[in-house]
């Protein structure tokens, strides 16, 4: 395919192409900070349009929060400030999701005017591809032990809005943090498909976490399940 055929002169059809296919996000933001291109990795994980990005502040991409040091952040990179940030990613329905931001300063775009080009990685994800088989004490080890504390921050997150259940209670000291992660959007009204979608999951791997559930707390239901969250959480 032509617009595949790299070589040494890769054509702009083929980039476009490998940036829509990037398994992490793209943003280019000009140099008012307005968002000028966003990939589909981007749009999925956001839950927006390309229509309704296009030309709005980057600012409404990060969770209120975290908008007054971006603004400081943003500063720091068309000084040339190229480090990985850790940072948030806002989505459509107001959820947060934490995100590595590595921006690059691209002084002279063929318009003359500057531009940040960033790629975001969802920190949830960096868990699947942690090394593995490795010693203790080694680099590889050391390496997986931050990635696993990285989802962990992820998934802390997404219990912010946790509809009052008490997912620091001992009973629930067995789960893993995407077990509960999945118990709290289970007692927010979510079922299996829309967990799934949410987490960016297959719905098997959202019945296997359910059943470890099921297993961990001494339930045999879905439904048995829900009753015995609410109990908890009335007692709490």
């Amino acid at each position: 395919m032509d617009t595949w055929d790299w070589k040494l002169n890769p054509t702009f059809e083929g980039v476009l192409l490998a940036l829509e296919r990037l398994g992490c996000g793209f943003l280019v933001e000009d140099g008012e900070g307005r968002i000028r291109y966003a990939n589909r990795r981007i749009l999925e994980l956001t839950g927006y349009e390309a229509a309704e990005l296009d030309g709005q502040p980057v600012s409404m991409l990060v969770p209120e929060e975290l908008r007054e040091s971006l603004s400081v952040e943003q500063v720091k990179v068309r000084q040339g400030d190229s480090r990985t940030r850790l940072s948030g990613l806002r989505r459509k329905d107001g959820r947060a999701i934490p995100v590595a931001v590595a921006p690059q300063l691209l002084e002279d775009t063929p318009k003359g005017e500057p531009a940040v080009i960033s790629v975001v990685i969802d920190l949830g994800e960096i868990h699947a591809a942690r090394p593995m088989g490795a010693g203790a004490g080694s680099l590889t080890s050391e390496l997986a032990h931050v990635a696993s504390r990285l989802q962990s921050l992820a998934f802390a997150a997404s219990l912010s809005d946790r509809a009052g259940i008490p997912i620091d209670s001992p009973a629930l000291a067995e789960l893993s943090a995407r077990e509960k992660q999945i118990l709290s959007l289970l007692m927010q009204n979510l079922r299996g498909p829309a967990i799934a979608e949410r987490l960016y999951i297959s719905q098997s791997t959202v019945r296997n976490h359910l059943k470890a559930i099921y297993r961990k707390v001494g339930v045999s239901s879905q439904s048995e399940l829900i009753e015995w969250v609410a109990s908890l959480s009335a007692a709490s």
